[in-house]
C-alpha cells in the first residue's frame, strides 16, 4: 500500500501539513480511497487501470484544482509517498496514474522505499496539519478507505519525527522513476 506523507502550509510559510500513509502487506486491490476525480468512484479508476485502459484525461482534476488554488494563494501542499518492493497493484496505479497530475498541478511529491530499511517509521496511516493536527485514516484489508479518525492530544513529538525521517530519506518522485527497479 502507498504510504503519504502530506506536508503543506495554510499560511504559506511552508510549515508543514504532512499526510502520511504506509504500506500494508501487499493486498491485490490496494485503497480504494484514493480520490480519484475523473467522474466515476475510485475503485472503478483503479479497475481500468488493472485493464490496462488509458488514464482518462481528467483523471483526478477535482484535487488538480484544490492544489492549484492552494498554489496560486502562496500556499505549499506535498507528500512522501512510501513504498515497499515489490509495488502492489495499487502502489503501480498511483506512480502511474495519480502522481505526474499532481506535480502537473503543483504538488510536490517524493518517494522513500522502505524495502531495505524502514527507519522506524509507523504502520499506521496518518495525515498531521499544521504541525498540530494529527489524523489517522483507517483502511480496510482491501485497501479501502474505512474511516478518518481525528487523534486526540497526539505525541507531535513523535508524528513531527516521523514527518522529517521521511523528508530525509525520500527522492523525488522523477529520480524514484528512473531508478526504480521496477516500473509503475
Amino acid at each position: 500500500m502507498p504510504h503519504d506523507l502530506l506536508h503543506g502550509s495554510g499560511d504559506g510559510g511552508g510549515s508543514g501539513s504532512p499526510r502520511h500513509r504506509r504500506p500494508r502487506p501487499a493486498v491485490g486491490a490496494g485503497r480504494a480511497g484514493g480520490g480519484a476525480a475523473d467522474g466515476c468512484a475510485p475503485r472503478a479508476s483503479f479497475e481500468r487501470f488493472l485493464a490496462g485502459e488509458p488514464k482518462p484525461e481528467d483523471h483526478n482534476s477535482d484535487w488538480h484544482e484544490i492544489v492549484r488554488s492552494y498554489v496560486a494563494a502562496g500556499k505549499s501542499i506535498g507528500r512522501v509517498r512510501v513504498v515497499r518492493r515489490p509495488l502492489t497493484d495499487y502502489q503501480r496505479y498511483q506512480l502511474a496514474w495519480g502522481i505526474p497530475g499532481n506535480i502537473a498541478a503543483g504538488e510536490d511529491i517524493r518517494v522513500v522505499d522502505i524495502t531495505d530499511d524502514d527507519w522506524g517509521l509507523p504502520d499506521q496511516d496518518f495525515w498531521l496539519f499544521d504541525q498540530s493536527t494529527v489524523v489517522h485514516l483507517n483502511f480496510a484489508p482491501d485497501g479501502a478507505l474505512r474511516d478518518i479518525e481525528l487523534v486526540d492530544n497526539p505525541d507531535l513529538d513523535r508524528y513531527l519525527n516521523w514527518r522529517d525521517t521521511a523528508l530525509k530519506n525520500a527522492v523525488s518522485y522523477e529520480k524514484y522513476v528512473r531508478t526504480c527497479r521496477e516500473s509503475p
